[in-house]
């Protein structure tokens, strides 16, 4: 097999791989718990809790201590360049037109 070829089998392969994880189930120690709020078991969960967040909510979560959300993405789901962007986010409306642009 050619070396195009076997990059292009590994890129599907590893496109692959991500979709699986994507659709993982997690167990409930990797939650996210939103305070005074729902647990959270997907990153489509995040998405739409966002809309109806409270302020007070949100702020906690992106305020004290760093980013909360961006930490989950990255050390629950492996989403380390999207926990970027979150992170440098600055409203709930750029976090969910982010999130919303995960495939």
């Amino acid at each position: 097999m050619n070396i195009l070829k076997k990059l292009i089998v590994q890129s599907v392969d590893e496109a692959e791989q991500g979709k699986k994880e994507k659709k993982k189930e997690i167990s409930p120690d990797k939650f996210f718990y939103v305070k005074d709020g729902p647990a959270l078991k997907t990153i489509g969960e995040l998405r739409d809790a966002l809309s109806s967040m409270s302020d007070e909510q949100f702020t906690f979560h992106t305020i004290r201590d760093g980013n909360d959300f961006s930490n989950w993405l990255w050390f629950v789901w492996g989403e380390k360049k999207l926990a970027d962007k979150v992170f440098k986010a600055k409203t709930k409306k750029d976090i969910i037109r982010l999130l919303s642009e995960l495939k």
